[in-house]
């Protein structure tokens, strides 16, 4: 898998800067750092996950996953089945609590300030599957500040996610620092490109295999 300083030298060699010290190492790892915090949060097959947190009896807060950035949906195993919580306002949770003092197997669920807020209050411990988007579990990611990353780090960012990083940092560089009109147009084509393949790889791997006829 590649690497951190392979994603660094990608850069470094395609804007032609391999004998330029006046751009360093922590300079494009802050710039990748920037890169990764804005397409974090956007859809690839690589950051959706679902990861499970655990209620306590007679507590109706959970706090979320750690790294998560958007939720599909929230599912609780109850007698070895899978199923769907529905999401709630937060007030419609609110008078439901205030209304009654109610404690049995989870139904619905409200999100606020990093938490859900279950109804009925869980009577039990119980195991909410969260399915969403989320950061990558390793550095380099949005988790870990760019000044604790390290040359080796490796992960969905530095191998199928390189190529976006790589033109948006491009891009960055062409438009804030080296002041290339033709390196912007270039990497905002690439951007797009890498943003399409990425979206097209998703795209394979979801697909039901059925093919459509459009008329």
């Amino acid at each position: 898998m590649s690497t951190l300083k392979t994603l660094r030298d990608r850069i470094i060699f395609e804007t032609n800067r391999e004998n330029d010290e006046t751009i360093t190492d922590t300079q494009l790892n802050a710039m990748i750092y920037r890169a990764i915090r804005k397409y974090s949060r956007k859809r690839w097959e690589f950051n959706e996950q679902t990861k499970t947190v655990t209620t306590a009896a007679d507590n109706e807060f959970v706090a979320e996953p750690a790294g998560l950035f958007s939720m599909d949906s929230v599912l609780v195993t109850i007698g070895g089945h899978e199923y769907p919580l529905k999401k709630r306002s937060n007030k419609v949770i609110e008078d439901w609590h205030g209304a009654t003092n109610t404690s049995g197997q989870p139904t619905d669920y409200a999100y606020q300030n990093k938490q859900f807020r279950i109804w009925p209050t869980p009577n039990a411990v119980y195991t909410l599957h969260v399915l969403g988007i989320y950061d990558v579990d390793t550095a380099p990611n949005v988790a870990t500040p760019a000044a604790n990353w390290t040359d080796t780090d490796s992960n969905a960012w530095t191998d199928e996610g390189q190529d976006l990083l790589c033109h948006r940092v491009k891009y960055v560089l062409a438009r804030d620092v080296l002041f290339d009109n033709e390196m912007l147009r270039n990497s905002a084509i690439g951007v797009t490109e890498a943003k399409a393949d990425l979206g097209d790889e998703a795209a394979l791997k979801q697909s039901t295999g059925q093919m459509r006829v459009h008329l």
